[in-house]
This record gives structure tokens, sequence and C-alpha cells, in this order.
């Protein structure tokens, strides 16, 4: 009798552990969580951002440029004329966006779970690096349909300075420094 009221006492000590326990462990179970959801975020933002800044490089690479024209010169001969400059120049712009495909899916992947898991500040900063990319890619894509006058305002938009007079980076860095914000408890 005194050895089933010992395993009795056992089996409530460890009922009595386990249920103060549980609680703690799924709270730092579920900030573990969240805390690799936000790494996650703060790398796909980061790299976003070097993408960008490749996309976006002033430097028109000859291997670039050759590649544009070969693509547009088949596509031309078709039609009887060769592209022009600004053609060469949007067709490098989208050849660049094209390179990093895979990092563009990684990075709408990442939405639903920067708005389902954290502010929306989160994911208003995450969507800042999709929004500048639709910009600048929109900047390429007219560019060989306006004025060489209104050429250079586009070409602000799609040419990477990183000056004060740069609008696209003040816009990135603004979003990191609110996307640090919001998720530096998590990553430090």
């Amino acid at each position: 009798m005194l050895s089933g009221l010992g395993a009795l006492l056992t089996a409530a000590t460890a009922l009595y552990a386990l249920l103060h326990a549980y609680p703690e462990w799924v709270e730092r179970e579920q900030y573990r969580r969240k805390a690799e959801k936000a790494e996650k975020i703060l790398t796909c933002f980061y790299e976003g951002e070097q993408c960008l800044r490749s996309i976006r490089s002033p430097l028109l690479l000859a291997a670039e440029l050759e590649a544009a024209r070969k693509a547009l010169g088949d596509a031309s001969m078709e039609f009887g004329s060769s592209p022009s400059n600004k053609e060469v120049e949007r067709e490098v712009y989208q050849d660049r966006f094209s390179e990093h495909k895979k990092y563009w899916e990684r990075l709408y992947a990442m939405f639903p779970i920067a708005k389902l898991s954290f502010d929306t500040v989160v994911y208003d900063s995450l969507k800042v690096i999709s929004d500048v990319a639709n910009e600048v890619l929109n900047a390429a894509q007219s560019l060989p349909n306006i004025s060489e006058e209104d050429a250079s305002t586009w070409r602000g938009i799609l040419i990477h300075t990183g000056g004060p007079d740069d609008k696209i980076t003040s816009r990135i860095k603004s979003a990191e420094a609110k996307l640090v914000d919001a998720l530096g408890e998590y990553c430090r």
C-alpha cells in the first residue's frame, strides 16, 4: 500500500512540474520560432537591397551590352531594324532582374510570413523592396518610349548613386530602419 501511495505522489509531483513547465516551454518555443522568422525576413530584406544595388549599378558591362544587343538584334532582324541605345539599356536592366529571379520568389514567399507573424510595419518595410523593384523595372521598360530629356529623370530611378539625391536608396534605408526597429528584439 505504501508503494502505491509513493507511486501516486511521484505521478502527482511529475504532473505538477509538467503543468508549470509547459507554459514556459511553449512561450520559449513561440519566441524561438518568431526569432527564426524575423531572421529570415531581415536576411531577405538585406539580400533585396543588394539585388537592387546590383540591378541599379551605373556600370553597363560590355558583356551585358553585347548580350542585350544580340538578344535585341535577333528579334529586330525580323522587323528589319536595329535596336536603339535605349532599347539595349532596357534589355540590360531586364536581364539583371532575370538574374535575380530566385530572390524575387523568396521575397514574395516572405510576405505572408511577415503579415501573419508581425506588425504591419514589418510587412510594409519588406514591401518597399518589391515596390522599388517594380519602379525600377517600369523605368527600364519605359526608356525606349520617352524623349532623351525625360530619360534622364527615369535614369535617376534606374541608377544607384548612393548619394543624398538618390531617393530610391533613401526609401530603402528608411524601411530598413523601421524593420530593424520592429524586429530588433528577436535578432540581437
